[in-house]
């Protein structure tokens, strides 16, 4: 098993998600035309394509997350919310599933889907919580614990979209943020809302989730982009825009692509493996560091994934550790 093994697994989870919004934006009688530019920007912009090409769950989540909204929709609730229960099991981001869950009944719910999602989706809900709390070994105290801890490393309640659009390198986002930000003026003046809503319920929904929830790392952004996607073209579509639209981002983005590819295009995982194993002794001492990091590892047992270092009290366990140089959250 190898980092190229894992990102294959990567790229096939965030085509699968594109594959679901797709189907999702289908079911709200966009035009082949706009669901196909969907998936181009989907595909080329980089919360998504980052994560395609990442050792980390949000593929996963993001494409559990995608598949519980399209059968939502298709009032497949039961199979909608065991998903959404799994996908906030493999990243506690994948809780704002349940906000473009109530986004939808919202906009389109009569009073009867109410209480057949309710009657058919409670069932699914209790499973999936039994789920969670039977896979984790935790207990409620211990959840909220959690939840507490990763809150207080978030400088601000939307820490990801300025993590993203302003502190990347370079600020490489900042032309994508003056774009977004003039479609949505745009949106708000034309009241495409009024046409849209399960779009304008979900983009304030999931605004409010972010102030909420309160992450900081840039990466989450992937869980709010479809929707600020829909949203560029809803507004392009008005001024008949949607080659100017895929033009521009292509103008933008290809450049970043070529210059990161002739700057890093040159790394060697085989390298890096054989340098860090040369650094690290061979003795019983837990090693810790970044999931890269664990390619070299994998067949000790010694290894264990910075993110799991949750509180002091887990480094109190030990009398030495190794910490592999690189990149970490505050912890």
């Amino acid at each position: 098993w190898t980092r190229a093994h894992a990102h294959l697994v990567s790229i096939t989870l965030a085509g699968l998600a594109v594959f679901f919004w797709c189907k999702v934006l289908h079911h709200l009688d966009w035009s082949y035309k706009d669901t196909a530019l969907f998936a181009f920007l989907a595909l080329l912009l980089e919360p998504i394509l980052g994560a395609a090409n990442l050792t980390r769950p949000e593929a996963l989540c993001f494409s559990l997350l995608s598949a519980a909204i399209f059968f939502f929709m298709k009032k497949h609730y039961f199979l909608a919310i065991l998903l959404a229960c799994l996908a906030t099991e493999t990243h506690p981001m994948g809780v704002i599933v349940f906000f473009f869950f109530f986004s939808y009944a919202l906009s389109s719910f009569s009073e009867s889907d109410w209480k057949h999602a309710f009657l058919i989706g409670s069932p699914a809900l209790v499973l999936g919580i039994l789920y969670f709390f039977w896979i984790n070994n935790a207990s409620l105290e211990k959840v909220i614990e959690t939840i507490q801890w990763g809150r207080q490393f978030a400088p601000s309640p939307f820490g990801t979209f300025s993590e993203y659009f302003i502190h990347r390198a370079y600020h490489r986002h900042v032309p994508e943020l003056i774009v977004l930000l003039a479609c949505a003026a745009l949106f708000i003046k034309h009241k495409v809302y009024e046409s849209q809503r399960f779009l304008s319920y979900a983009l304030v929904l999931t605004l409010i989730a972010s102030v909420l929830i309160k992450r900081s790392d840039y990466i989450y952004v992937i869980y709010y982009f479809p929707l600020f996607i829909m949203m560029m073209i809803s507004v392009a579509k008005l001024y008949r825009k949607e080659f100017v639209l895929a033009i521009l981002f292509l103008a933008l983005l290809v450049p970043q692509y070529l210059f990161l590819w002739w700057k890093q295009g040159g790394f060697d995982m085989d390298q890096y493996i054989a340098k860090i194993r040369r650094a690290v002794p061979e003795n019983s001492i837990p090693i810790i560091g970044s999931s890269n990091n664990w390619f070299a590892f994998m067949q000790s047992g010694r290894f264990i994934d910075y993110g799991v270092v949750l509180s002091p009290e887990f480094v109190e366990k030990y009398d030495k550790l190794y910490l592999i140089e690189g990149y970490y959250p505050p912890y």
